[in-house]
């Protein structure tokens, strides 16, 4: 698949809004999950088209996100993202407001 088709096929792209409280000392965010049409496509051409969702707004998505929103296990997800190739590659999330890591997600590189 091309990017105009990706870009098709998200009707709704992520929503992300994020703050940090001063007086509480924390950092909240609100999430919409994008909606995409997913329809005729394999089930690795769907988890590559959701990585690159996020990938938009510049975030990484993790393994936990991907098994929550297609139903499947952390081997397959795994094994999805080996068959993609370089498609998909591995970063470092870091928080925004504390600098601290938050773990390894998933992005999209390229077509």
């Amino acid at each position: 698949m091309e990017k105009a088709d990706f870009d098709k096929r998200i009707k709704e792209g992520v929503t992300l809004d994020s703050w940090y409280d001063e007086e509480c000392g924390r950092s909240f965010t609100s999430v919409v999950n994008p909606t995409i049409d997913y329809e005729g496509l394999e089930l690795k051409e769907q988890v590559a088209l959701y990585i690159y969702s996020w990938s938009k707004i510049g975030y990484v998505i993790f393994k936990k996100a991907i098994v929550k929103e297609f139903n499947i296990s952390k081997y397959m997800v795994a094994k999805i993202v080996k068959l993609l190739g370089d498609s998909i590659g591995l970063m470092t999330a870091i928080d925004d407001h504390t600098g601290l890591l938050m773990g390894r997600g998933y992005t999209f590189n390229k077509f």
